[in-house]
């Protein structure tokens, strides 16, 4: 069973694909969203491909992704995969709409993947929420805020050096090195059969939350002129992860994997987590364009009258 599912988000489409029970998730231009390859969010034709999770997660005990992903990445383990799709609802006031789409394990385990939009702007606020209502303690070592799949979703197979992963390299109170690379220059591309997974890993550990890269990653693809781009809101240990299944590359990110900064927690039966927020955008245009929508987050938060006032002292 296949079913694609779309809302209209500002000047954003949000897509989700279900198949057999497994939901994906990508964003488009809301004007591009009418040229899609369905193919390519349907995986049709794709011998050894698997969906994509929307909430990348690994419990504990749980086998990793085939396709000789054991030690280069936590995504895509058993339980990204056993999170079935139950529903979705949509929640609007007068300046926000919300998707939630729940999902569920057989054990008991849930999980729910926001996106929040507010209106006027040009970008999504993205979360997990991990629930254990299973009858045992479990030992969460990867949870994403986010996961963008099928990307680039406008051609089947994506056009040798015309897929640019960008990220910010930084020190802690320095200013950041934008790093451009066409996917095939980290090896980002298919095998001569179509078989295995590239993962590239990058975050930081500890409590230096821009070193030695700023929370922030994008992928543009020039043949379209469209640009996909994220940042997390995370003081502590984080991570983001190009991946590439066959013809797609993903993005997500959120809270460093136990591989990768040795995070782990527990939930006791009836306890949840929430992870750390994540902004989203897809625009048409170019890396820059699509930085300085993310900044415009910042105008969410208001300062006070009384700080507007405070002296500054050299």
């Amino acid at each position: 069973m296949i079913k694609i599912i779309k809302h209209d988000l500002g000047n954003i489409t949000a897509v989700y694909t279900i198949i057999d029970d497994i939901a994906t998730f990508t964003i488009v231009p809301k004007e591009k969203s009418n040229i899609i390859d369905n193919n390519k969010l349907t995986l049709k034709g794709e011998k050894y491909n698997l969906p994509d999770p929307l909430i990348q997660v690994h419990v504990f005990g749980d086998k990793v992704n085939r396709q000789y992903s054991a030690g280069q990445t936590m995504r895509n383990s058993q339980s990204s995969y056993e999170l079935k799709y139950c529903r979705q609802k949509e929640l609007v006031t007068d300046n926000t709409k919300e998707i939630i789409t729940y999902l569920e394990r057989e054990d008991g385990q849930k999980a729910e993947h926001h996106v929040v939009y507010k209106s006027q702007t040009k970008y999504l606020n993205a979360y997990t929420v991990y629930i254990n209502d299973s009858d045992n303690d479990i030992v969460l070592e990867m949870l994403s805020s986010f996961s963008l799949g099928s990307i680039t979703p406008f051609v089947k197979d994506n056009p040798v050096g015309k897929i640019i992963l960008h990220r910010l390299r930084s020190q802690w109170s320095a200013e950041a090195f934008l790093e451009s690379f066409e996917c095939e220059k980290l090896l980002m591309e298919p095998s001569w059969m179509n078989y295995g997974v590239r993962g590239e890993r990058f975050g930081q550990r500890g409590s230096f939350p821009a070193r030695p890269f700023m929370p922030f990653a994008g992928i543009t693809d020039t043949k379209n002129n469209i640009t996909w781009a994220a940042n997390i809101g995370c003081p502590s240990s984080w991570q983001m992860e190009f991946y590439l299944a066959q013809n797609s590359v993903n993005l997500s990110g959120g809270l460093a994997d136990f591989e990768f900064g040795h995070w782990r927690k527990i939930l006791k039966k009836g306890q949840k987590l929430i992870t750390p927020t994540a902004t989203i955008t897809v625009i048409s245009g170019d890396i820059d364009e699509a930085a300085q929508i993310l900044t415009q987050k910042q105008k969410e938060y208001k300062i006070l009258d009384n700080e507007k006032s405070l002296p500054i002292f050299i």
